[in-house]
C-alpha cells in the first residue's frame, strides 16, 4: 500500500460540523489538491462514502471499470447524485471510507514525499480553524508526524490514549518479535512514551509534533 497518512474525525457526539464549514472544507481541499504537486495521492477528506449498487450494475453486463467511469460522469453533473440514488444505482455512506462511526475521514498515500506529507498537515489544521467543533485525529505511517495527534482549532496535541493502545500492542508483540529486531521495537516503544509527559497541545499550527523530539 505505501507510507499512508489516516485522518479522521468520529461521530461521538461532540464532534460536530455545520454544512457551510463543509462547503470551506471542501474548496480549501480542492485548492490544495489543485495548486500542488503530489507525487503518489491527492487529499481525500470525506463526509461520505458512494459506490456503486453491483447488484443494480450486474443486469447491463458492464465491466467493473466502465461501471465506475459511468458514476463519475453523473456525479459531476448538477443533479447527478439523485439520479443515481432515484435509480437505486449507488449506495451512500456517512463516514467517508471508514463508514459508520465517523463524521468524515481520508487517507492519503505520500511515499517518501515529505513535503506532500507537510501538506497534509497543513491541510487538516487550516480545516480545523474551518469547523472549530471537530477534532481530527491523525496517524502517519511513516515520521513526518512521530505519533498519533489530534488537531483542534489550530491547535495539535498528541493522542495519548491512541499512544497508550499501540504501546500496549507493541509490548504485546515483543515476545514474538525475531531476535534481529527486538532493539526496532524496544526503541520505538521508547520514542513513544517521551509523549506521555505532554501535557499542553502545541502553541499554534505553525508547530509540528515532528519539531519535538
Amino acid at each position: 500500500m505505501g507510507r499512508t497518512i489516516h485522518y479522521l474525525v468520529e461521530d461521538d457526539g461532540q464532534n460536530h460540523i455545520t454544512d457551510a464549514e463543509w462547503q470551506s472544507i471542501e474548496e480549501l481541499q480542492e485548492k490544495y489538491n489543485t495548486g500542488h504537486t503530489w507525487t503518489c495521492e491527492q487529499l481525500s477528506l470525506e463526509r461520505f462514502s458512494i459506490l456503486p449498487n453491483w447488484t443494480a450494475w450486474e443486469e447491463t453486463g458492464l465491466r467493473v471499470g466502465e461501471v465506475w467511469r459511468r458514476v463519475h460522469a453523473e456525479l459531476e453533473k448538477p443533479a447527478g447524485m439523485q439520479k443515481l440514488l432515484d435509480n437505486g444505482l449507488i449506495e451512500v455512506s456517512k463516514g467517508g471510507y471508514r463508514g459508520s462511526g465517523y463524521l468524515m475521514s481520508g487517507f492519503t498515500k505520500v511515499r517518501d514525499d515529505e513535503f506532500n506529507a507537510s501538506l497534509v498537515v497543513s491541510f487538516l489544521t487550516e480545516t480545523s480553524i474551518l469547523a472549530p467543533g471537530i477534532r481530527i485525529k491523525v496517524h502517519d505511517e511513516g515520521d513526518y508526524l512521530t505519533c498519533p495527534v489530534i488537531i483542534q482549532n489550530g491547535r495539535m496535541e498528541p493522542d495519548k490514549l491512541e499512544i497508550l493502545s499501540q504501546i500496549a500492542y507493541w509490548r504485546q508483540r515483543l515476545g514474538e518479535a525475531p531476535a534481529d529486531q527486538m532493539d526496532f521495537w524496544t526503541d520505538l516503544i521508547a520514542k513513544q512514551r517521551q509523549f506521555m509527559d505532554l501535557d499542553n497541545p502545541c502553541p499554534d499550527q505553525s508547530v509540528f509534533i515532528a519539531q519535538l523530539i
